[in-house]
Formats: structure tokens, C-alpha cells, sequence
């Protein structure tokens, strides 16, 4: 029950968990609980998480722009760079 717990809590994972149980042979009486558990843990998490970013969602649209316009010139570069490494190699294979 702890395994099926802590997976669902995991978002990446979340989805998964229920058919899994199902498979490996879990009752749903015994895996129904662990399930919603996690399920409440979770999301009341996201609602928490969600409720503190609206209630200074001014402060953080100023900060997010701020770093938006620097996450958006590591982006150019990061381009930049994946683009002369995939011609470069190009140019390599071709010879």
C-alpha cells in the first residue's frame, strides 16, 4: 500500500498506478484508500501551491519577466549551439 501510495504521488506516475495495482493482484478495497490518500495529498498540494502564487501574482509576473527576458537568451544560445554542433557533424560525416 505504501509503494501505491508514494507512486501516485508522484505526477509523472500518477496515471499508471491504478491499472498496476490492478495487475499485480491488489484488491480495490485495499487499494482505493492509498489511491485517495495520495490523491488529496496531491492535489491539495497543487492547491496550496496555486492559491500562494495567486496572492502574489504581482511580485511574480515582475520577477518572471525579468528572468523571462535572460531564460529566453540561454534559449538562443542553447539553439545556437545544438544548431553548429548538428552542422559541424554533418559536415564531418559528409567529408
Amino acid at each position: 500500500m505504501w509503494g501505491i501510495f508514494l507512486s501516485r504521488c508522484l505526477p509523472i506516475y500518477r496515471a499508471v498506478v491504478p491499472p498496476f495495482a490492478g495487475m499485480m493482484g491488489v484488491s480495490a478495497l485495499r487499494a482505493i484508500p492509498a489511491i485517495a490518500a495520495a490523491s488529496a495529498l496531491f492535489y491539495g498540494a497543487v492547491l496550496f501551491v496555486a492559491y500562494r502564487l495567486g496572492a502574489n501574482w504581482n511580485a511574480l509576473s515582475h520577477a518572471l519577466g525579468d528572468i523571462g527576458i535572460l531564460l529566453a537568451g540561454v534559449a538562443l544560445l542553447v539553439t545556437a549551439l545544438l544548431v553548429a554542433a548538428l552542422i559541424r557533424r554533418r559536415v564531418a560525416r559528409d567529408g
